[in-house]
């Protein structure tokens, strides 16, 4: 439990006088809770972390790191009981913000982007090159290497937290052996170095005109490929493909290596490492995002698909590896993950889905809609005539007009989600969900998704919306509107 009073002995230490105000910040992806403390003109950063070794690996980085005249934020106090600290206050201005900013216009590359990005690639070969012969790797946590065992964490960390949540099929013990050859070709051979584990855009703030370096305590000794891979493939910095190449090609020249085979050997294992980090973010945010509910992290997971889309046939997998490459063709092909849309109109996802295997998660942050229970009408689907047909089919229609109460409970439906509609469209909102769910998804479901998305359709088709009808188990999909 944090005692915020702690972070207020320790401002009142190192200013003199006592914090007029202490402000929570954003929580990140670990369970640190940081705070920005400010009185007479002097701020500071206040952390608590609950994981004490955690906390001694990222004081000593912060020493190694100054002493090597990498630029990240001054260390001022730590409590005695090492779990609170106060450190220099760098700003809210991320790479990341910045490139928020021009997504925002429309714009994912330009000459001020490369200049960050390369700035941020020359700072990656410092680090690495500096930091490596001098850093005591024993006293990393929880890993003092990227080896074997950190490997096929990161890679069972993907299935369990992300593979399995999706119910995503799979040969268990041929991905296991998969697993074993892949992690193996990644950590024997090659060059070994410092890797700060998540170098990426949000852990990249502009402070005075320079790059300052933030959340470094994961590093360990490891692959050069690895924090390249993070910077350029993070999901929501959506770098084009031909501005990924020329970075990494830069990276190869002010790392020295001019040699076309070493050049060729670094790309190789480039993609490999690379296939290794998509699938651990998706693990990441599988945890963070589904299972936590921390919102950034449930945003980035469209991105992060459509990441592993593009470079999945870069990876080189598919014959040496191919119950990995079939998995993630899989997890390409996910049915209810909505792209982000910029087109400025409203998005209904009418869908139906069976009680059983569970309704579809809303992954656009917006907390989904309107879940209608469909089980109160009389089941078709316990006639033998109307077994394998859906609520798509004209005899199942007529079933449930003549025989139940399906249409005046779509008719109630409707006049609910129409409020929410009108709202939704005068206040600018982006998504809105609407689902019906019943025992298996195929019959009284399907019926009552089908008849209110043409409700909708015919209402509103003079309207900004976009109407998508999403039939969960039957695998169907077509757009309305």
């Amino acid at each position: 439990m944090c005692d915020e009073t702690v972070l207020k002995q320790l401002f009142r230490k190192k200013f003199g006088f006592e914090a007029e105000t202490l402000l929570p910040l954003r929580q990140s992806g670990s369970n640190r809770k940081y705070y920005r403390l400010n009185s007479q003109g002097q701020t500071a950063i206040g952390t608590y972390g609950c994981d004490i070794h955690e906390n001694r690996v990222f004081f000593y980085m912060n020493s190694l790191m100054q002493k090597q005249g990498i630029k990240v934020p001054l260390l001022y106090l730590m409590s005695d009981c090492e779990h609170y600290y106060l450190q220099e206050d760098i700003g809210d201005v991320s790479l990341f913000s910045v490139l928020s900013q021009y997504h925002s216009d429309g714009v994912f590359y330009n000459t001020e982007i490369e200049r960050f990005f390369r700035a941020a690639i020359e700072n990656l070969v410092r680090i690495q090159q500096s930091l490596t012969p001098v850093t005591d790797f024993s006293k990393c946590y929880p890993y003092s290497e990227f080896g074997m065992e950190s490997v096929l964490f990161d890679m069972r960390y993907f299935v369990f937290y992300f593979a399995k949540i999706f119910d995503i099929g799979f040969n268990e013990m041929a991905l296991e052996k998969e697993f074993q050859t892949f992690a193996g070709s990644i950590v024997t051979s090659g060059d070994r170095c410092f890797m700060y584990r998540d170098f990426q855009s949000r852990n990249i703030f502009i402070h005075h005109n320079a790059l300052c370096f933030i959340d470094y305590q994961g590093a360990r000794l490891g692959v050069p490929q690895y924090d390249l891979a993070s910077l350029l493939y993070q999901a929501k910095a959506l770098l084009p493909e031909q501005n990924r190449r020329e970075l990494l090609e830069y990276y190869l020249d002010v790392a020295g290596l001019s040699a076309d085979s070493k050049r060729s050997e670094f790309r190789l294992k480039f993609y490999r490492v690379l296939c290794l980090r998509m699938m651990q973010t998706l693990g990441a945010y599988g945890l963070r995002g589904i299972i936590e509910q921390k919102a950034h992290f449930l945003q980035s997971i469209p991105a992060a698909i459509d990441n592993l889309s593009t470079m999945l046939p870069l990876f080189g997998i598919e014959r040496d590896f191919p119950e990995m490459h079939n998995l993630l063709m899989r997890v390409c092909a996910i049915d209810g993950i909505e792209r982000g849309h910029q087109n400025g109109k409203l998005q209904v996802l009418v869908y139906s889905f069976s009680y059983k295997k569970g309704a579809p998660r809303d992954y656009s942050g917006n907390g989904g809609g309107f879940q209608f229970d469909c089980r109160g009408i009389n089941n078709p689907g316990k006639h033998e005539a109307f077994a394998m047909l859906t609520g798509m089919d004209s005899e199942v229609q007529d079933y449930l007009k003549r025989n139940t109460n399906a249409d005046n409970f779509v008719e109630l439906a409707f006049e609910m989600v129409k409020h929410n509609i009108d709202t939704y469209l005068n206040r600018g909102f982006s998504r809105l969900m609407i689902g019906f769910g019943c025992t298996g998804g195929r019959h009284r479901s399907v019926y009552c998704a089908e008849q209110l998305a043409a409700g909708i359709a015919q209402k509103y088709s003079t309207s900004n919306i976009e109407l998508v009808l999403w039939h969960k188990e039957q695998h169907k999909r077509r757009q309305l509107l």
